[in-house]
């Protein structure tokens, strides 16, 4: 049975901000070497160069034993994070060089025996950033009906709270960080509608604030 390919909209237009992102990824990661990345750096043609990232390599102990792995500097950063914020691997050698893990950040992939889900890291400032300011139905496509068709501010609200119920809490086969993500733009989304009828901004200021600093 073919597999069902889903991926986060999100993704469609994201690209790293590089040495603009007020964070980096280069931090607390295990990132694995492997035997491929080896070889690849070990053609490097430039000696000097080829040495300074095979010496940034080394080995550690894992719960499954030991582990080949991008060594850290006295931050707890990867050797290879730059001072101005870029990853020299990257630079002198482009995006191929990197291991797995590096390639695919902030891309998380979920797979099972019947779906294969392409989902996000919430940690990546700009994901996070387009997560917050995104419609719902760009975080999980048309199963997300849009509030709307009625002037009623108690319906409205009663239509949003039982999709924010259905979507969260029933649909069981979205993974968690997708709930997530939905939660935070309906919880959003509630405080917008309370608003336009004419609640008080100074009772809505601090939800909305929390939501955002959380994501961000």
């Amino acid at each position: 049975m073919a597999k069902q390919n889903l991926s986060i909209k999100v993704l469609n237009d994201f690209s790293c901000l590089a040495s603009d992102c007020p964070d980096h990824c280069c931090g607390s990661w295990l990132v694995k070497v492997t035997e491929e990345n080896l070889a690849l750096w070990s053609d490097i043609s430039n000696g000097d160069i080829r040495e300074k990232f095979l010496q940034r390599v080394t080995s550690v102990e894992t719960g499954t034993g030991p582990a080949t792995v991008l060594s850290k500097n006295s931050q707890n950063n990867c050797s290879n994070l730059a001072a101005d914020g870029l990853c020299e691997l990257q630079k002198e050698c482009g995006h191929e060089a990197l291991p797995q893990t590096c390639r695919d950040f902030p891309r998380l992939n979920i797979e099972n025996d019947w779906r294969r889900l392409q989902t996000v890291e919430l940690s990546c400032p700009e994901i996070a950033s387009k997560i917050i300011n995104a419609d719902g139905g760009l975080i999980l496509g048309n199963r997300i009906a849009k509030t709307s068709g009625s002037s009623d501010p108690q319906i409205k609200i009663n239509k949003a709270l039982d999709q924010l119920f259905f979507m969260v809490i029933a649909e069981k086969k979205y993974p968690a960080n997708l709930r997530l993500y939905y939660l935070a733009w309906k919880l959003r989304n509630l405080l917008e509608i309370i608003q336009g009828h004419g609640a008080q901004s100074r009772l809505l200021k601090f939800p909305r604030a929390l939501i955002k600093s959380e994501l961000y």
